[in-house]
């Protein structure tokens, strides 16, 4: 396949996706990308990669509370959770060593391919931030690279990791991992005691503190 080619794929596969995205579920109105890309500011804390099938850490890795998301950069209403509900459970409970987060990064692959190639270099955060930022922005691999010098990367070596697709077996894993747990639409998480990962209440959607204190509150 040729560059034009995969190019022509990449974009078609990120216009499904947003249409289908339109239809997921879930709580905070039905925004489309692109006014999730006016109006969204993310921030998020310190991220670790030391167990690539658990995902993207974030906090004490062995706290005894862990949330799994799984998310997608294309979808308006995980932007909506990083923005207004994450720093709350991140300020008041992953701070503290009691919670952390798994995220996992579902289609397209090469969207958490792009994470990836930006770990290392230490721009993971950023460029998680500038992904849900600029939602509406993204049609091509030219974007994600594009991106990554928007956030102070090296664009050529990011393209190189991009192209290498040396990531592409975990980000494979991730979206099995997701059918096997019936993973149908994003955000989805499930919150459960670390050490017992078979019991884990699930949360489906973009819901409010009190919905994740409550899951948090039976654990501790």
């Amino acid at each position: 396949m040729d560059k034009k080619e995969t190019k022509d794929l990449l974009l078609a596969i990120l216009l499904i996706i947003v249409v289908i995205g339109i239809g997921w579920y879930y709580r905070g109105g039905h925004s489309t990308s692109k006014q999730a890309s006016e109006n969204t500011k993310v921030a998020m804390p310190d991220t670790i990669l030391k167990h690539p099938e658990e995902g993207f850490i974030i906090g004490d890795e062995n706290a005894p509370v862990t949330i799994v998301e799984y998310t997608n950069f294309l979808c308006s209403h995980c932007a909506d959770f990083v923005r207004e509900t994450m720093p709350k459970i991140e300020e008041q409970y992953v701070k503290g060593g009691l919670v952390k987060f798994n995220i996992i990064i579902v289609p397209p692959v090469e969207l958490g391919e792009a994470t990836f190639c930006a770990l290392e270099q230490s721009k993971f955060v950023e460029y998680h931030d500038y992904l849900f930022e600029h939602q509406g922005d993204l049609n091509s691999k030219d974007d994600l690279i594009a991106f990554a010098e928007k956030v102070n990367m090296n664009k050529d070596l990011f393209g190189t990791c991009l192209e290498s697709n040396r990531y592409g077996e975990i980000i494979d894993n991730w979206i099995t991992k997701a059918g096997e747990k019936e993973v149908t639409g994003t955000p989805t998480f499930f919150i459960g005691a670390t050490d017992k990962p078979d019991d884990y209440e699930k949360i489906v959607g973009a819901e409010s503190l009190d919905v994740f204190e409550k899951a948090i509150q039976k654990l501790v």
